[in-house]
């Protein structure tokens, strides 16, 4: 009796340790979006291997949607392509844990490490390339106005905005353990570039806004 109490405790303890172990390894995303994509089918792609196999997708119900995968990757959340006027399309890392993402004209994502890092990343980016384009675009007018010297003064002041926008995105992934935000991030912006030269050859150079 002693005997088959203990296989079953046995039994349901390494139940327990597998279930435990599964939920650690395993990413899952709790999607919501407004009600009026209710069967509409979304997509979860990894960015890097874009292929049928890597992609998974679900039907909305109930404005609700969710993925589960033990892939480890940086993947982008898509409507079907018939219905992404208006919606953003969503960057998150599928890393275990549970993250909670709205999919709306500004999407959204929170709930593990680099997911609310990734979060933080996308509002500076939304602010930098507000102001930036709106330099851009400032620029752009006086140079057609004729005023060069405004065009290019304001231009140049786009560029220094943009140059430490790309050095703080580099330093979030620099600060980052190794894995696909950091991967991600420092691929994004390369430290050197090659340059083909009129004579054929081809020199490295340091991207512009790299500091000596």
């Amino acid at each position: 009796m002693k005997k088959a109490i203990l296989f079953c405790c046995l039994v349901l303890a390494l139940g327990c340790l597998a279930g435990c172990q599964n939920k650690a390894t395993k990413c899952r995303i709790h999607g919501t979006i407004p009600a009026k994509y209710n069967n509409v089918r979304i997509f979860l792609v990894p960015l890097k291997d874009q292929s049928k196999e890597a992609v998974d997708s679900v039907v909305i119900r109930d404005g609700k949607f969710e993925f589960e995968t033990e892939k480890y990757v940086v993947a982008d959340i898509r409507l079907d392509y018939h219905h992404r006027l208006g919606i953003q399309n969503l960057l998150v890392v599928t890393e275990p844990g549970d993250i909670v993402v709205h999919i709306d004209s500004v999407s959204s994502s929170k709930g593990t490490p680099q997911n609310d890092s990734l979060q933080m990343w996308k509002d500076l980016t939304i602010k930098h390339n507000k102001e930036y384009s709106s330099l851009m675009s400032t620029a752009r007018k006086a140079m057609a106005a004729g005023d060069s010297t405004s065009g290019l003064t304001i231009k140049t002041l786009a560029d220094s905005i943009h140059h430490v926008y790309v050095r703080r995105s580099v330093k979030l992934g620099e600060n980052l353990k190794k894995g696909p935000l950091h991967d991600f991030l420092l691929e994004l912006y390369p430290r050197t570039y090659k340059q083909k030269m009129p004579d054929g050859t081809v020199v490295e150079k340091k991207a512009a806004w790299v500091l000596d």
